[in-house]
């Protein structure tokens, strides 16, 4: 790119530098890891097992500091789930553990990854599922030829 300051310079000066560029991945050293911030967490799952009406609604509404709850035709109803951090703060207003259900999906995962600018967050999940299915490729492989290896001392051995 022709638009990244290297140093400012007076008018006459003039800077000699010779450049070495390496190539490298993220887990020979983290300087080459595209990656600022991976994270993953199941999706919270949140049930009004009872309903809230009213004054009780509103304060269910309040109880809640990431805004998951909403009121709609005066009664609370879960608005954005994904947004619960499982804080218990509904639970703890007005006694309503037996009332609100929480819980996590074991199936349903939600990933956050933050780039350093270098590739899309996309591109980066895209290239870390290749990555993943080529281990587990190399991973069942190693497991039938280890599975094979014991068929045929057991063969001998008859």
């Amino acid at each position: 790119h022709d638009d990244i300051l290297i140093a400012k310079l007076k008018p006459g000066q003039s800077i000699a530098v010779q450049l070495t560029a390496f190539k490298g991945i993220g887990a020979e050293h983290a300087k080459w890891s595209p990656v600022a911030t991976a994270t993953y967490q199941m999706m919270p799952g949140v049930v009004l097992l009872d309903k809230f009406k009213g004054a009780e609604a509103q304060q269910l509404v309040q109880s809640c500091p990431m805004g998951v709850f909403d009121i709609e035709e005066s009664q609370a109803v879960v608005r954005n789930a994904r947004r619960c951090t499982l804080c218990r703060e509904c639970i703890r207003a007005g006694g309503a553990d037996q009332r609100i259900s929480l819980q996590r999906k074991k199936n349903y995962f939600i990933f956050s990854i933050e780039s350093t600018g270098i590739l899309a967050p996309e591109t980066l999940f895209k290239q870390a599922l290749h990555v993943m299915m080529s281990k587990a490729s190399i991973l069942k492989d190693e497991l039938l030829s280890a599975d094979d290896e014991e068929n045929e001392e057991q063969m001998e051995a008859d």
